[in-house]
């Protein structure tokens, strides 16, 4: 969906006197765990190798402006795999499905969240010391530039890293890119569910100076909350539907009426991702240029 700057079909010319950041993606997946390794610091290890190790063309290279956005596919547990890893005499971090999808989606988190400190160069160490030994558990360490959701499908995490950044890429080894893609990314986070500021913030950035950019897409976290702003909630009491199915749908609308597109992608379960009670948010428009007919400003 998203072009690279070396996709020439979807992609703008460089223009050497206009700088604007853009879009850049980068693919990456991690070594297959064991059972045993979900939710743990091994994972936590292993995510953030991962990506330094696809990263390493930007260490010590991001400035300020330059923005990176992780999106995560990670592993869970079923009763398949639990039994599997004792009959070799090992025991997981949790024999629940569902908790293992929380233990997983925040160990990967935290992983992603240290590899993006340390590409900036701001790895605080007492955190990092916190964060592995307390996943799922404190959640003052959080990452709101970080995407993670879980699937039965795999045994490894698959990342793709979003980069809004000035610096070009080289689509052959030592000859500079003429291309830049066509696409601008936007990051923040909401601070609960209901946090529409937090999204429209993202969305009218996304637009870029003259509000033309058309938003693609909007990738966000919802987290279930007992109470927003003070009122009760049903999200964590409800007996017949899970706690992430309410969220998603509250944040889903919400993100949607900012956006004005039902195509929004909102996953729940936010461990270490955004604040409690909120979660990341990350906006994706496709750029039009000076005199495209296809881009219109943003009616307010």
């Amino acid at each position: 969906m998203f072009a690279n700057s070396y996709d020439e079909k979807d992609a703008d010319k460089a223009d050497a006197d206009k700088q604007d950041a853009r879009l850049e993606l980068f693919v990456t997946r991690t070594e297959d765990f064991k059972p045993e390794e979900v939710g743990t610091p091994l994972m936590v290890h292993e995510t953030k190798r991962a990506i330094l190790e696809c990263m390493d063309v930007y260490r010590g290279d991001l400035s300020e402006s330059d923005e990176i956005f992780v999106q995560i596919k990670c592993p869970l547990l079923t009763p398949e795999r639990v039994a599997e890893a004792a009959a070799r005499g090992q025991t997981c971090a949790t024999t629940d499905s569902y908790k293992s999808m929380a233990l997983s989606r925040g160990a990967s988190t935290i992983g992603a969240a240290e590899a993006i400190e340390t590409l900036r160069g701001s790895l605080d160490p007492l955190a990092t010391r916190i964060a592995f030994t307390n996943i799922c558990e404190d959640y003052d360490y959080y990452s709101d530039r970080v995407s993670s959701s879980a699937g039965v499908e795999l045994m490894h995490c698959e990342i793709l890293v979003m980069v809004r950044t000035k610096l070009a890429f080289d689509a052959i080894p030592g000859i500079r890119n003429p291309f830049k893609s066509k696409f601008q990314m936007a990051c923040g986070r909401m601070d609960d569910a209901i946090d529409l500021a937090g999204v429209m913030k993202c969305v009218d950035e996304a637009r870029g100076p003259s509000g033309t950019n058309d938003i693609v897409t909007a990738i966000v976290k919802a987290d279930p909350a007992a109470s927003v702003r003070g009122r009760r909630t049903t999200m964590l009491s409800d007996s017949d539907i899970n706690a992430t199915r309410h969220s998603r749908a509250a944040v889903g609308g919400v993100v949607a009426a900012a956006v004005g597109d039902c195509r929004v992608y909102v996953s729940g379960g936010a461990e270490h991702q955004g604040p409690d009670g909120g979660g990341p948010v990350c906006v994706i428009s496709r750029v039009r240029t000076p005199g495209s007919e296809e881009g219109t400003k943003r009616k307010r």
